[in-house]
This record gives C-alpha cells, sequence and structure tokens, in this order.
C-alpha cells in the first residue's frame, strides 16, 4: 500500500452519516464499482419493469402468392437481452418469432433483403476511452443500436500438439469473415493470457499472449465486430432454412449509407418485440458485471433524451444525480460499464448515491450477495459479514474496489476504492476483510 492511493467511505443508513472513511472526497478509478452509478441512474429514468421494443417491418408489397416485394427490416433499441444467453427466454426466441410471423403473413420469398437499421448518426458502439488491450476481447463487446447473442463468439483452438503453436479450428457460431492472425504461444501453465485484438467493424483480429496445452479445445472469446450485421446474418439463415427464399444479401443502414444507398421509409410495422424488463437488466448487469448490458443502459438513457452517444447518457445521468441533490463533482464518467481507465469516482459520491436507493428493491436486490454470488460469491465468506448485504466489486490491473451495503450492528453503505497498489488482488481482499472486521460495524 506505500504507493497505493485509497478512498473509503462508510455511511449509516438510519441517518445518512458518516460513521468512518479515508480520504472520502478523492476521485479514484472505480472499475466496475461504477455500474452501480449506471443502474441506479437506469431505475431513476425508467420503472423495474420498463421493456425496450425491437420493430421489424416490411418495405413493400405483399402478394397473394407470399410474396414479399421489398425488404425486412429490424429496427432496434439497444436491447442487450436479445439473442442473450443470459435472457429470460430462450436465446433463439426472437428469430423464432420472426419466422412465425412470416408464416402466419403467408410470406415464402422476399425479393430484398434482411436489413439491420443501426445507423443513428453520433452514436458510437463502444467509448472512445476504452484501450486496445481489451477492444476485441468479448468483455468489451459494447452496446450498438442492434445486439444480439451478447455480441461474442467463441473461437475454438486445437492446442493438443506439444510445444507447437495454438491452431485456429473455428468460431462459434460460424462467423466465417472473421480473418485471425495468430501469435499465440503454448506454455505449461494451466491458465491463459490470450486476448483477441481488433476494432469495430473490422474482420481483422490479432490473437496475442499464451494458451496452456489442454487438447484439441480450447475456447477463448471475442466480440462481434458487427452485431447488426451478424443479426442480419443470423436471420437471413434461418428463413432460409425455413425454406423462405431471400434474393437479396444481408444489410445494415450503416453499410447502405456507406455505400449511398440510404434507406427510404420506415415500412409497415410486422410485430414488435419486446425486451426484457429492466429490473432484469439491471440485475444482470451488477450480479454478472456484464458491460454490455451496462452501456445498453448508458443508451437507453441516451436515446431517451437525444441520439444515444455516451456523452449525452453521462450528461443525462449527471443532471438526474444533481437535480436528487447530490454533489457529482467528484464523478468523471467515460462509459457506463466501468472499463475505461479514465473513470474516477469518490467513495463518498458511491455512498451517497447508495444512501439516496437505499430503498429501491430492484437496485438494492441487484447487487450480489456478499459471500455468497456473482463477483463477491468468496469475499467475506465464512466472515459475520457473509449473507448480511451486498456488494458490487470491481477489478483490473492495481485496482480493486467494492461498493454496496453490509449489515453489522446497524445496516451501513460503504465504498472502497483502492488504486496502484502492488502485490495480489486476493492479498488486498484480506485486508481488506481485516480492515471490515477490525471496524466492528
Amino acid at each position: 500500500m506505500a504507493h497505493a492511493s485509497v478512498g473509503i467511505s462508510i455511511v449509516n443508513l438510519r441517518n445518512g452519516e458518516q460513521v468512518d472513511g479515508i480520504q472520502s472526497d478523492q476521485a479514484l478509478t472505480p472499475a466496475s464499482t461504477l455500474k452501480l452509478v449506471t443502474t441506479a441512474s437506469a431505475l431513476r429514468f425508467f420503472s423495474p419493469q420498463q421493456k425496450f421494443p425491437t420493430r421489424v417491418s416490411y418495405t413493400g408489397t405483399i402478394s397473394g402468392d407470399g410474396l414479399l416485394n421489398g425488404n425486412l427490416i429490424v429496427y432496434g433499441s439497444a436491447d442487450p437481452t436479445l439473442g442473450s444467453e443470459y435472457g429470460l427466454r430462450a436465446q433463439d426466441d426472437f428469430v423464432r418469432r420472426v419466422v412465425a410471423q412470416l408464416a402466419e403473413k403467408g410470406i415464402r420469398k422476399i425479393t430484398g433483403s434482411v436489413i439491420a437499421a443501426d445507423f443513428k448518426p453520433g452514436l458510437e458502439g463502444i467509448s472512445p476511452y476504452w484501450t486496445w488491450e481489451d477492444l476485441g476481447n468479448y468483455y468489451a463487446a459494447g452496446s450498438y443500436l442492434l445486439n444480439y447473442g451478447d455480441n461474442k463468439y467463441e473461437l475454438v483452438l486445437d492446442t493438443s500438439r506439444k510445444g507447437q503453436q495454438p491452431r485456429v479450428k473455428e468460431t462459434r457460431p460460424e462467423m466465417p469473415a472473421l480473418r485471425f492472425t495468430n501469435e499465440l504461444l503454448p506454455v505449461s501453465y494451466s491458465f491463459d493470457s490470450a486476448y483477441i485484438h481488433g476494432a469495430p467493424y473490422s474482420n481483422e483480429r490479432v490473437i496475442t499472449g499464451a494458451v496452456p496445452q489442454k487438447g484439441a479445445e480450447f475456447k477463448i472469446k471475442g466480440d462481434v465486430p458487427d452485431p447488426a450485421l451478424f443479426l442480419a446474418q443470423t436471420l437471413t439463415a434461418a428463413l432460409r432454412k425455413a425454406a423462405v427464399t431471400v434474393n437479396g444479401v444481408p444489410q445494415t443502414t450503416r453499410l447502405l449509407k456507406r455505400n449511398g444507398k440510404e434507406l427510404l421509409g420506415q415500412g409497415e410495422v410486422l410485430f414488435t418485440y419486446q425486451s426484457d424488463p429492466l429490473n432484469h437488466i439491471v440485475r444482470v448487469t451488477n450480479v454478472r458485471s456484464n458491460n454490455m448490458y451496462a452501456e445498453s443502459l448508458l443508451r437507453f438513457m441516451a436515446l431517451e433524451v437525444g441520439n444515444g452517444s455516451h456523452q449525452q447518457g453521462i450528461a443525462a445521468l449527471k443532471r438526474l444525480w444533481q437535480e436528487a441533490g447530490l454533489d457529482t463533482e467528484a464523478l468523471f464518467m467515460f462509459d457506463g460499464s466501468g472499463l475505461a481507465p479514465a473513470n474516477r469516482v469518490s467513495a463518498s459520491f458511491l455512498t451517497s448515491l447508495l444512501f439516496e436507493m437505499r430503498g429501491d428493491e430492484a437496485f438494492v436486490n441487484s447487487i450480489p450477495r456478499v459471500g455468497e454470488e456473482g463477483t463477491v460469491a468468496g469475499f467475506l465468506k465464512g466472515t459475520p459479514f457473509q449473507g448480511k448485504g451486498r456488494l458490487k466489486s470491481g477489478s483490473f490491473k492495481n485496482v480493486l474496489s467494492y461498493a454496496g451495503y453490509l449489515q453489522g450492528k446497524e445496516s451501513y453503505a460503504i465504498a472502497i476504492l483502492v488504486n496502484n497498489f502492488t502485490g495480489s488482488n486476493s492479498q488486498l481482499r484480506k485486508a481488506i476483510t481485516e480492515l471490515l472486521l477490525a471496524l466492528e460495524l
């Protein structure tokens, strides 16, 4: 801790008074504890049961012989649950619904294309403050107007050849357009340090680092570079499998605009597909520390007030808390998930927000139970605090943080932010545990 910066705030939930703290007003890198700010804000913007629509429309005309002389268009609103493995419905539910709706209309042939409407001026899928090390990996998938299948894929490697470079076998789901430059090294130890590097909308990917030799199938995860196009491709393939002829190639409005062919008109609505409710999205965000879900929450707020950009979402979020009487001077946000190293927040801001949200059941229940679930399943396990509170953790290199609620002699909101420490995360967790126990809250 000799070179570390530490911010601690512990507030009594009965009266809002800070009972203990160290440099509680210092703005520090929060990592994923920033998700508490994003999720709380989303629940203030919308009701817990709010759902977000994906609209399926068609252009042109439908003839009596089952011909759609036009295009099938999908309009999104940044729903992260579309095709998600963490959703409340089967992952293929949306695609099956589209196929069923076309069958109900008697459509057997589409002369045009399946088009994913993903373009909105000023809306970027990822934060410009994310690092190259992260871009291309599944946890930096970002959030777009259309998300599908968590915007991720598995890259399957053959690591069975002892002492030789792991070989790229396939992607799941199949993504034939992706091209990999393989710079992986084989290692004898049991953990991997592999990263997939690549920019949004680019099919060029570089794989660096090392992987253990564990047989014919070793999997790492990457982000889908163009989620909207992936959805259009998936839907086109499903329609063709259901014996619906689709003449055109899958398209997105971004690609159409780039090629000087803008989409004209909104078309006739075929049906509207609703997301899972907001309280479920918020819980997935906090319990699983899901970055793409967190970015979608910020996108919801940004679309509510403007074009959906990060800047508009963050500005709206700050206004929300300023109007609630919170001091946002120590809140420096550059994304919704905490992945950007430039993010800063003070421990006192986090505890003031937690105090403000203490009666919001959807928010409190979205935070994982300490010592029992999510990313804090092992933290404070076997101590008097186990199961008696809810904490969100955050970590990346030289950053470890915790924020949430703890039940001791009374109920408390706590925030502990540590930056630039040396040693291991496990050593620091032990020290934080000893501190909390010594405080005899």
